[in-house]
Formats: structure tokens, sequence, C-alpha cells
């Protein structure tokens, strides 16, 4: 497991000034992009439903 950075909630729900060691904003960086990829799964399973719900309503009224 890795290194637990309590800065990453500081930043993400304080206020105020904060200061990032070059190491702190490298793991900053990837949580974000973590974050990113995990809502871009999410949308691309939603989106792959959807055309799986329609597939299924055109071939249920026989357009398919």
């Amino acid at each position: 497991m890795g290194k637990l950075f309590p800065v990453i909630p500081q930043v993400l729900e304080g206020d105020g000034a904060i200061s990032l060691t070059a190491e702190e904003h490298a793991e900053l960086l990837r949580y974000i992009g973590l974050e990113q990829d995990m809502a871009n799964i999410e949308r691309r399973q939603i989106y792959i439903r959807g055309h799986r719900d329609c597939f299924s309503y055109l071939k249920m009224i026989g357009a398919v």
C-alpha cells in the first residue's frame, strides 16, 4: 500500500493557503488522475448500458 498523504483532504476540502512538497504535489496529481479515470469508467458503463437498453427496446418493438 502506498504512503498516505494527509495533505490531499486538506487541498480538496480545506480552505486557505497550503504549501506542497514535490512529492505531495506528484501524489495529488496521481490522485486527481485516478479520480478522473474512475469517472470515465463510470461514464463508459452508463453509455454502454444505454445502448444495450436501446437495442432491447428496438428489438421489442420490432424495429430490429
